[in-house]
């Protein structure tokens, strides 16, 4: 394992760059500041299109739009897409991966509800990520997949137990079971709760 030794840029992106600002400042600073002893937080930078998370060794967490030059004159170590079940085209890959090609060490984590016909660049990376496991891809890749499987019961808790790591932490059993009986159709609630 090789440690970093120089500061690191984390790119934080959502749907769309009001969204990640939103989720960095009213969901994940809070959540860092109760640790920021810990984890060597410096006071963070709070004016709008200039945002960032600060730490002491020189390290910091931005927020950058899913537009096309999102990445241009940057230099990133880490990108996390979040909600790329929203994308339609391949723009935010195209605005952030040059910006890393010049760290040995980088790295795109993908998080995402499923998407649907319209989530290409979701569909490429779960595509990507099930041929990878296939093929016993053991470097490059960690791909993780939470999905019922197909022909399980939407309303069956089992089925909730078995394919939704948040249950019981941040979701509870009530609030799913109640989900699944205002559904407006068993597809949505799939897409949104159960799969990929």
């Amino acid at each position: 394992t090789q440690i970093l030794t120089e500061p690191q840029v984390i790119a934080y992106t959502a749907r769309t760059g009001q969204a990640a600002r939103q989720k960095m400042f009213d969901e994940q600073l809070p959540i860092l500041e109760s640790v920021k002893r810990a984890i060597g937080m410096a006071p963070p930078r709070l004016g709008k299109g200039d945002e960032a998370i600060n730490f002491n060794n020189g390290s910091r967490l931005i927020v950058l739009p899913t537009t096309r030059d999102a990445g241009h004159g940057k230099t990133l170590d880490l990108v996390i897409k979040d909600e790329l079940f929203a994308d339609k085209d391949f723009v935010r890959d195209q605005a952030l991966r040059p910006a890393m090609v010049t760290r040995d060490q980088a790295q795109i984590i993908t998080a995402s509800t499923a998407g649907d016909a319209d989530s290409v660049a979701l569909q490429a990376e779960v595509e990507a990520g099930r041929a990878a496991v296939e093929a016993g891809v053991r470097d490059g890749t960690a791909y993780f997949e939470w999905s019922a499987l197909e022909g399980d019961d939407p309303g069956d808790p089992e089925v909730y137990a078995r394919c939704m790591p948040a249950l019981g932490r941040t979701i509870s059993l009530r609030v799913v079971e109640q989900e699944y009986r205002n559904r407006k159709s068993d597809e949505e609630f799939k897409r949104s709760m159960l799969k990929l």
